[in-house]
C-alpha cells in the first residue's frame, strides 16, 4: 500500500482527488508541513506539495525532506519555488514574452 502525504497550507479537508486514491489502494493522509515530523516521514512514499508551501519553514527541514528522498521517497511539488529550499531546485523565473508576443 502506497501512503501519500498531502501538505496544505491550512488545516482543512483534503479535496476529492487525493480521498478518491484511495479506491486504487492508497492511504491518504493531509496536514501542514509543521507537522511532518520523522514518524510520519518514514511512514510515506509521497509527499505531496500544495501551492503556497511555507518555503523558508521547508529550507529549515531541508536535511529530513533530502533524506527521504534518499531513502526512495518521491515529491510532487506543485508550487512556485520562490527560495532554494531543496538543493537542487532553481527559484522561479519567468520567461520573456519575445517571440510570442
Amino acid at each position: 500500500m502506497t501512503h501519500l502525504i498531502v501538505l496544505t497550507p491550512e488545516k482543512r479537508r483534503l479535496q476529492q482527488p487525493f480521498r478518491s486514491m484511495t479506491a486504487f489502494g492508497w492511504t491518504v493522509e493531509g496536514m501542514q508541513p509543521y507537522d511532518l515530523d520523522d514518524r510520519r516521514l518514514a511512514a510515506a512514499d509521497v509527499i505531496y506539495f500544495c501551492f503556497m508551501s511555507d518555503q523558508i519553514f521547508l529550507a529549515t527541514i531541508q536535511d529530513r525532506l533530502m533524506a527521504f528522498l534518499r531513502r526512495g521517497g518521491h515529491f510532487v511539488i506543485n508550487d512556485h519555488v520562490m527560495i532554494q529550499w531543496l538543493t537542487f531546485l532553481n527559484r522561479f523565473q519567468t520567461v520573456p514574452p519575445r517571440p510570442f508576443t
